[in-house]
């Protein structure tokens, strides 16, 4: 640092970024020294489970994701979105019971948000019509059960003061999504599993056994994650029964239909009860990553699961999220001048 000049904007940068680092590098360092006393604590207040071979025969799974995108051009926005189910190295599915490729012709109010409905919306359609064949023992979806409904929430709380096309098939199929979402929570054959989570249900159940005031602090600015990085060994993880619940507020846009405004209300009242009911698994696969995994299931298939964790994502999960970008990149290739290009 001493070679640059102290008055540069980036000379200041440089130096910040270096203290940060060595901060971060010290507080590693003062983790490290409490690992055995972390592990000792956890093996004292929560069970950890190791991987057992009781492999289903021939499981039927399958994991679903979607993926989205805007082009703006000229004569107005193209949006796409599309879903994808991937079993067993094919791609078996990426057609819901909507239209789930849109192209709108027009500015549509809050159309980020509303596609980001649609599009998990999407995911859940096709996840419902799979579970309805009977052929599926389990189902994997990328994202946590919280994520679903707050997203699916802040799209039609988007098409308030829209009414393009986006804005109307939100409007159209929301009732329906929020039932089949009820129905994916009931089946018990589905796996949330996010790709991040700043949630602590593992923190506030080890902080009731703590009693040492630095070993809490450390633990406080701790991650999840994080802590079963350093705990666990791989495929070992740890099951909350009792996770901390969601305040969720459904937004009911059905005011003109009296009937079906306090059918909805009995729908949402049944969903945010249910929606707290899950249990979560902490899971360090075979790549030494922790993930994170919400599920209504009583049976947990841990063998089936390991084998998808060879990864810092989880492969089956992965593989649908490359299939439906690969879509949506194809959907929203350039056909006109695009508004960038033009000055």
């Amino acid at each position: 640092m001493s070679q640059l000049n102290s008055n540069l904007p980036f000379s200041k940068a440089l130096e910040k970024k270096e203290n940060i680092f060595s901060r971060l590098n010290n507080y590693l360092n003062e983790i490290e020294k409490y690992k055995t006393d972390f592990s000792e604590l956890i093996h004292s207040s929560l069970k950890i489970e190791k991987v057992k071979n009781n492999q289903i025969d021939n499981p039927n799974i399958i994991a679903i994701d979607s993926a989205r995108g805007i082009q703006r051009y000229i004569i107005g926005n193209f949006y796409a979105f599309t879903s994808v189910a991937y079993k067993d190295n094919n791609y078996e599915d990426n057609i819901s019971d909507f239209d789930i490729i849109s192209y709108v012709e027009e500015e549509v109010e809050f159309a980020d948000r509303i596609l980001e409905g649609l599009s998990m919306g999407s995911e859940i359609i096709i996840a419902t019509k799979k579970l309805k064949e009977g052929k599926y023992d389990f189902i994997f979806m990328d994202g946590s059960i919280s994520t679903f409904i707050i997203k699916i929430n802040s799209a039609i709380t988007a098409t308030t003061n829209a009414n393009g096309p986006l804005a109307q098939k939100m409007y159209k199929n929301y009732f329906r999504l929020i039932k089949d979402f009820i129905f994916l929570l009931n089946s018990k054959r589905v796996f949330f599993i996010p790709k991040a989570s700043q949630k602590d249900d593992l923190k506030v159940n080890l902080l009731k056994c703590v009693k040492d005031n630095k070993m809490k602090e450390i633990i406080e600015k701790i991650s999840d994650i994080k802590l079963t990085q350093l705990i666990l060994n791989p495929l070992e993880y740890i099951k909350i029964e009792d996770p901390k619940g969601h305040q969720y507020n459904l937004h009911n846009p059905f005011e003109k239909d009296i009937n079906k405004f306090m059918k909805f209300e009995e729908l949402k009242k049944q969903l945010i009860t249910l929606a707290n009911e899950f249990k979560v698994y902490y899971f360090k696969g075979i790549s030494n990553y922790s993930y994170r995994i919400e599920s209504f299931s009583d049976i947990f298939p841990e063998s089936i699961i390991a084998q998808n964790t060879f990864s810092k994502n989880f492969y089956l999960i992965q593989q649908a999220d490359r299939k439906a970008k690969d879509y949506v990149t194809v959907l929203l290739q350039e056909s006109f001048p695009l508004e960038e290009q033009i000055r």
